[in-house]
């Protein structure tokens, strides 16, 4: 059980991650998550008690499109759909067509939703993400679809939140990580715009992204204590992941390695819980994943050819800046010099982590940690090389869904190696906790306000002034009419939110400060040591 104080602790970081999901959900412009309208139509799908959903068989519905074709959509959607709004065109419309857009979307008849409208791409997608929203949303059914969606991002944000927390605060016991570094770097790791990219919108990736953080902690209890019963526990996460995404299919074999003593049970709870989804896969689309490249097939020669051409320190330098900033689906830049010195620190604590094992060895979490997360590392190169092979581009990135499984991992050995090595540790861990509260800030002020508001071009001091010169009431007027919430309860959310995470940096810092100090002024006794008992067969 954790002390008083240290429970108090995690709220407080509880509070500033629950926080910021809730102030992403209501900035996100409806339909700007990472292919949203597909997911939500497979949550529709289920809602209306139409079976499991087909991968380009399944209806996309003509609500989706209407609202579609009624708020402002990123250049991804520009270029694929003409017919649709791009933010530019949108804002250059008149103000009272704006606001007509706005108002038909709170007045969408609900006959629409029994209406198809094209097929839904996503359909290939295990259910369980989209099963544990589908009752939520049928209780809404009389709701307006704006607060459909902004109930069901919120769920599955909160709950990705809550998760990763847990996850954070166990795992770093159980690998011996002080725990003023495991909460810095659980800061550092909720202050990310691609974390909450990801996890909240209407997709799976908020229940699949925690799932993976999970799956290491009962790997990690199982090796701690093998047993039948935490090998069931095992088998039941390792399912929930398969049920989730496809990509768990890569853990498989590393699960059954880990609890080789108790394999047969963990492979026969994945398999009677997840079995009968992916034989499904194999009879519907001839693939045991189901992922696109099955419905829609890309040779092996061709994945072959761009792996050899690819640019890959390029590529997996543009990887790692896209795990921690993309801007959701319109997928605009940030300062690639910030980043580089971001992913340097970060580096930097890796190589304290790695240090440290090779002096003194590491817990079974770590290698747990390490070895998962190296795995995962197969996901997002093999998606930079599917992406380029499908596009013609030796220079491409991975999916930024797909990166963000790879931070908390990141983030958890970087607590570690700042941990051991306290002396440069301490350095390194308010390096990295002052550049997440710098990304956090300009994330929203900078980058994410001007971009939904309709406003291009640089970010620099220039086009601040102009656009802050009369408080923001013009730009937070505009986003009146793309966010789900009012673009100046957003503003001042958003200030609430940078002196909140503030005061829990300097918080942080100090932590580690009087920590240190404790450790350096703390007296040196030699205490007396009791001889070990001895142990007879019957006393074990």
């Amino acid at each position: 059980m954790f002390e008083l104080a240290s429970r108090l602790r995690w709220c407080f970081l509880l509070l500033f991650g629950i926080g910021h999901a809730l102030l992403y959900i209501t900035l996100l412009p409806l339909w700007e998550g990472y292919d949203e309208p597909f997911h939500y139509a497979y949550v529709q799908h289920l809602t209306a008690g139409q079976g499991w959903p087909v991968a380009d068989v399944s209806p996309f519905s003509e609500e989706i499109y209407r609202a579609w074709a009624l708020t402002p959509v990123s250049p991804v959607w520009e270029r694929k759909l003409p017919e649709l709004t791009s933010y530019s065109e949108y804002f250059a419309l008149p103000a009272t067509e704006q606001r007509r857009r706005r108002l038909a979307l709170g007045d969408l008849p609900a006959g629409l939703r029994q209406i198809a409208h094209g097929s839904n791409y996503e359909g290939q997608q295990p259910p369980l993400a989209y099963l544990l929203l589908a009752p939520i949303d049928r209780t809404m059914r009389e709701m307006p679809l704006m607060s459909r969606v902004l109930v069901l991002r919120g769920c599955g944000a909160l709950l990705a939140v809550i998760a990763y927390l847990a996850a954070f605060a166990l795992l770093g016991r159980r690998m011996a990580i002080p725990e003023s570094y495991t909460q810095t770097m659980a800061f550092c790791f909720l202050s990310l715009q691609n974390v909450f990219g990801s996890v909240a919108h209407i997709a799976n990736d908020w229940l699949a992204l925690p799932l993976i953080v999970l799956l290491f902690l009962a790997a990690d209890a199982y090796w701690a204590s093998p047993g039948r019963r935490r090998a069931l526990v095992l088998g039941a996460v390792l399912a929930a992941g398969l049920l989730t995404k496809s990509y768990f299919l890569i853990f498989v074999p590393a699960a059954l390695l880990v609890g080789w003593r108790h394999g047969f049970w963990i492979a026969v709870v994945a398999g009677f819980l997840a079995g009968p989804w992916y034989w499904r896969n194999v009879e519907l689309y001839g693939s045991v994943s189901g992922l696109q490249e099955a419905v829609r097939p890309v040779s092996s020669a061709a994945m072959l050819a761009m792996a050899r051409q690819m640019d890959w320190p390029g590529s997996v330098l543009g990887m790692a800046r896209a795990s921690l900033w993309t801007g959701n689906n319109s997928f605009v830049s940030y300062s690639m010099a910030t980043l580089n010195v971001y992913l340097a620190l970060v580096a930097g604590a890796l190589g304290l982590w790695a240090a440290k094992v090779w002096q003194r060895g590491g817990s079974s979490g770590e290698w747990i940690v390490a070895g998962g997360t190296a795995l995962f590392t197969i996901i997002p190169v093999y998606a930079m090389v599917l992406h380029g092979a499908l596009n013609g581009e030796v220079s491409a990135n991975a999916n930024s869904w797909h990166t963000a499984g790879l931070l908390p991992g990141v983030f958890l050995l970087a607590a570690a190696g700042c941990g051991a090595w306290p002396r440069i540790g301490r350095w390194l861990a308010a390096g990295i906790c002052l550049l997440s509260f710098y990304l956090l800030t300009t994330t929203y002020f900078v980058k994410l306000f001007p971009l939904y508001s309709g406003f291009s071009g640089s970010a620099g001091w220039a086009s601040l002034r102009i656009l802050y010169g009369d408080g923001g009431r013009e730009m937070f007027s505009r986003l009146d009419r793309t966010a789900l919430w009012g673009g100046a309860s957003l503003g001042l959310a958003a200030g609430f939110l940078c002196v909140y995470a503030a005061v829990t940096c300097w918080w942080l810092c100090r932590r580690r400060r009087q920590s240190m100090s404790a450790s350096e002024s703390a007296p040196s006794i030699a205490l007396p040591v009791s001889p070990a008992p001895k142990r007879t067969l019957d006393g074990r």
